[in-house]
């Protein structure tokens, strides 16, 4: 590599900048959340009745994010099919004892037309593992949103001998419309919404689940590449769409991909599941908020470290680093 002048490159990404007040909005997050497990009685012995869901993108082509490069070079390419822009949307639903609602996959396609008709008919779909549907950008928007919460959250309710549960949501816009909120009000459902910009630190499903369930995809999809002897040369080549229905039922379900354990452990560092006698309060790891160095990544990527010098910052600055 070096005699060669060549160096391994990395595929960036715009990281999520933390909000300035952190600090006072994970405290009112933990507030609300006492709050609402005090007013349903969930204690430290029925977290099956604290529910957190997610949506997170899936891509029809998951190509490697490293690749070889002539060193000082600006602009870096990767090769791919022309796909890797084709998404499909995934809402992922769990529990705090570890149990997993099923997934809703939604397809780039028109409601009730032929594709999702077609879907409709696939195994894992006819057997109530998964649920799909379809929106013109694959996206969540209300009425997928209310999809879910009609036909997965509501019958899990049920399940658990028809207790209210807590519904732990981002601020996704599809999760908090005025009619959203007027059907939990119709429904009695708790929820309490995750601080903009907190959810690396208090939504479980990013905490500790989505990069296992992503990870493994993208080993069941280059598998699946290598047993079919592609190249990087076939541009007519695409992944079925039910292959993914196929994949992510099997990774979902299986209980030593995804364990209980691991979702358990999720939950209880975002502090979701911490004891309400308030022992475990202070194991909750906050993150460092006397430096910017996270907080600005411009349009190429390139992360600016904007700490200062702690010896030329004013303490009574109420714009200083921590403030």
């Amino acid at each position: 590599m070096n005699r060669h002048n060549l160096t391994m490159r990395l595929a960036g990404h715009i990281g999520q900048p933390l909000p300035k007040n952190i600090i006072d909005q994970f405290y009112e997050f933990f507030h609300y959340c006492i709050i609402a497990r005090q007013k349903l009685y969930i204690d430290d012995n029925n977290y099956n009745l604290i529910v957190n869901m997610d949506e997170t993108a899936v891509y029809l082509e998951m190509p490697e994010k490293k690749t070889i490069e002539l060193k000082g070079t600006k602009n870096v390419e990767i090769n791919t099919f022309g796909h890797d822009k084709e998404r499909i949307s995934v809402l992922l639903a769990i529990a705090g004892n570890g149990n997993k609602l099923p997934p809703l996959l939604i397809y780039k396609g028109k409601k009730g037309k032929f594709l999702e008709n077609k879907l409709q008919k696939v195994k894992e779909v006819l057997d109530k593992k998964i649920l799909v549907a379809c929106q013109e950008n694959s996206w969540c928007d209300q009425d997928i949103f209310l999809k879910w919460y009609n036909e997965i959250y509501l019958k899990y309710e049920i399940f658990q001998e028809k207790k209210k549960c807590l519904l732990i949501l981002d601020y996704a816009p599809s999760h908090k419309s005025d009619y959203i909120l007027e059907e939990f009000k119709k429904n009695q459902t708790e929820y309490v919404f995750i601080p903009r910009g907190t959810t690396r630190y208090l939504q479980p499903l990013d905490i500790g689940i989505n990069k296992i369930f992503k990870q493994k995809l993208k080993e069941y999809y280059l598998n699946y590449q290598i047993e079919n002897s592609l190249s990087l040369t076939d541009k007519k080549f695409k992944v079925d769409k039910e292959y993914f229905i196929k994949w992510i039922s099997e990774i979902w379900w299986k209980e030593d991909i995804i364990t209980a354990e691991t979702i358990q452990k999720s939950f209880k560092k975002s502090s979701i599941t911490f004891k309400l006698d308030g022992s475990e309060d202070n194991s909750f790891e906050f993150p460092e908020t006397n430096s910017e160095k996270e907080w600005v990544i411009d349009d190429k990527n390139d992360i600016k470290d904007l700490e200062k010098d702690s010896d030329s910052s004013d303490p009574s600055d109420s714009n200083s680093p921590g403030k």
